[in-house]
């Protein structure tokens, strides 16, 4: 637990100071990418976004939850998602996603989108809860939940 605590204290971190979405990727022994841990950026904090709007609507409260894909939305006559459904086991949530937030992936990035969020895969999400009741989840974050399944080992010292 104090594991998932403070990989999601850095996650938010990272992802508060992401300014265009971006694919964080996984590298073998030879230095070349063989897949992705997620993708970070989606969309900017609310406090970023917001800097000059105090409402209601700009006050959206961090999220961090893990869980299974059960279906997912996508634009018309495209691969990349425009929002899913996760179940965490407690509840069902529909996570939304930032418009073109993918703007900013090149082909090759937009090509590895497909092999995360897509039904029965496990998530993490760092989310935002907006609106009013905090009903509309807007994604941030979304990484394998293997990333916090399977830590890096540590260094020797």
């Amino acid at each position: 637990m104090k594991t998932l605590l403070s990989l999601s204290v850095s996650l938010l971190l990272a992802s508060a100071n992401a300014s265009a979405a971006s694919v964080v990727y996984t590298y073998n022994s030879k230095g070349e990418t063989d897949g992705i841990q997620g993708v970070a950026g989606i969309s900017q904090e609310s406090s970023w976004r917001c800097k000059s709007d105090s409402s209601l609507l700009c006050q959206c409260p961090s999220a961090v939850f893990k869980g299974r894909i059960e279906s997912v939305d996508y634009r018309k006559g495209d691969t990349i998602p425009e929002g899913f459904v996760v179940d965490t086991g407690r509840t069902a949530e529909y996570v939304v996603m930032a418009e073109d937030w993918d703007a900013d992936l090149g082909t090759a990035d937009s090509s590895w989108i497909p092999r995360l969020i897509r039904k029965g895969e496990r998530v993490l999400v760092v989310a935002e809860r907006c609106g009013v009741g905090g009903n509309n989840v807007v994604a941030r974050d979304v990484y394998f939940e293997r990333l916090i399944n399977n830590p890096a080992p540590r260094a020797k010292r």
